[in-house]
């Protein structure tokens, strides 16, 4: 069930992960000029499998998350807006430790 602090969550990682998405697609053109980054699939928007992997490895360094292989291949998750609500309801369990910070 999504709390409301969950939804604020997800817009803010959606607006994030959009801006990623962004800056990847802009430079080779590879995206359709109606293509909507928030809700097209991540096919129907133009990325290839690199392309997907380059989002989702940007996403990890941006975030400081490391998302994990079952994520990364699971259809469901087949947007930007997807992704966000996943994201926001599993942000603290994929959050990396900072380097150089003290572990427990």
């Amino acid at each position: 069930m999504e709390t409301n602090q969950d939804g604020i969550a997800a817009r803010q990682l959606e607006d994030q992960l959009a801006q990623i998405l962004e800056s990847l697609c802009a430079p080779n053109e590879m995206v359709r000029r109606d293509a909507d980054l928030r809700t097209d699939s991540f096919g129907a928007i133009g990325l290839t499998s690199v392309d997907y992997l380059e989002f989702i490895l940007n996403v990890e360094t941006e975030l400081n998350i490391d998302v994990p292989d079952e994520a990364l291949m699971d259809p469901a998750l087949a947007s930007v807006r997807l992704w966000a609500g996943y994201l926001a309801r599993h942000r603290d369990e994929l959050a990396t430790p900072l380097v150089g910070a003290a572990t427990a």
